[in-house]
């Protein structure tokens, strides 16, 4: 049962909620008004990091509070769940071994968890979000773009097996993201799915794109920006990556690491020649590239020299581009 918090001084009640973990005091926030007042005391020092998945079974995950809250959709249950409402929403709530199980009506315009979500911002603070939408048990794309509290996401996974996906609504809700640090996109089976041209990603780690038939050349020419990206599947023209390449020659862009194109086959490869590129040699840079610990072989690259003195090598074949940006040109490995 939840427990109801005591009239104490102000120090002393701060000093209970802080010995309290974060289940406890969410638990607590929900027996009354007040008690949930008193938790915004505390809303500048409660800060979690929250992973949210929308699919079969909604979840959120306080990841640094290692606290674990599901919404299953269709679930009967027991007299161990307790009737509550939370902003105005009928729902019943179990708690046991570190895991909120959360029971409510999924036919309103707002569900149970975007509702736990509003009430969650009341008394702590999201520092980091990371989101997972998975298409394939995901339909009403208007619950998120109409009551999805986050615009500022840190990761974005999005993912599909299906054979077609509702294009117009899922680029609604891509350009309304700001994703800081890294974005994957895997809708596998879906030939006509394509990025909106206006969509542009600058990510302090990945662009992850399978299928890449759904990137058009102008979001991956837009997306120079990011530090690494891989593509798997993609249907460019060798302009398309002569044009990468010229982009950056011509920019003082310090923030990419590498592109890595697995390509459906082609029928010419590029053409670098402007760039005057320069076979391999031992003295102006290492054989190998280092890719967050894996090893690449560049000896077989061209390489090219920016005006600014910043290095890169092109690995170009009829079925992929590879290109590696030499910020230490004799890298170390572990």
């Amino acid at each position: 049962m939840p427990i109801s918090l005591p009239q104490l001084p102000v120090l002393v009640r701060d000093e209970v909620l802080q010995q309290m973990n974060f289940l406890e005091k969410l638990y607590l926030s929900f027996c009354s008004k007040r008690c949930l007042n008193q938790l915004k005391s505390i809303r500048d020092s409660t800060i979690i990091q929250t992973s949210i998945d929308f699919g079969d079974m909604d979840k959120i995950i306080a990841c640094n509070e290692g606290m674990y809250m599901e919404f299953p959709k269709k679930m009967r249950y027991g007299k161990e769940y307790q009737k509550m409402i939370i902003n105005g929403m009928k729902i019943r709530v179990k708690m046991k071994d570190g895991k909120l199980t959360v029971v409510g009506n999924f036919k309103r315009p707002k569900t149970p968890l975007l509702v736990f979500l509003e009430h969650l911002e009341e008394f702590c603070r999201f520092s980091e979000t990371f989101v997972t939408l998975d298409l394939d048990h995901f339909t009403d794309y208007s619950i998120l773009l109409d009551y999805f509290p986050f615009t500022n996401l840190k990761t974005l996974c999005i993912r599909s097996k299906e054979k077609s996906v509702p294009s117009e609504e899922l680029n609604r809700l891509m350009s309304r993201f700001e994703v800081s640090e890294y974005v994957k996109i895997c809708i596998l089976n879906d030939k006509d799915f394509k990025l909106d041209n206006s969509i542009r990603f600058r990510l302090s780690d990945c662009l992850d794109i399978r299928n890449a038939v759904c990137l058009s050349p102008e979001t991956f020419l837009n997306s120079s920006e990011c530090s690494k990206i891989e593509i798997f599947g993609a249907d460019f023209k060798p302009e398309v990556y002569e044009q990468f390449v010229s982009n950056w020659y011509q920019s003082t862009n310090q923030l990419l690491d590498y592109v890595s194109s697995w390509d459906k086959p082609r029928h010419e490869v590029s053409n670098f020649d402007k760039f005057q590129p320069m076979p391999w040699d031992a003295q102006r840079r290492s054989q190998y590239y280092n890719a967050y610990g894996k090893r690449i072989d560049c000896s077989n690259g061209l390489d090219i020299i920016r005006s600014d003195g910043m290095m890169a090598t092109i690995i170009d074949t009829f079925i992929s581009f590879q290109f590696y940006v030499w910020k230490n040109p004799f890298p170390t490995f572990p």
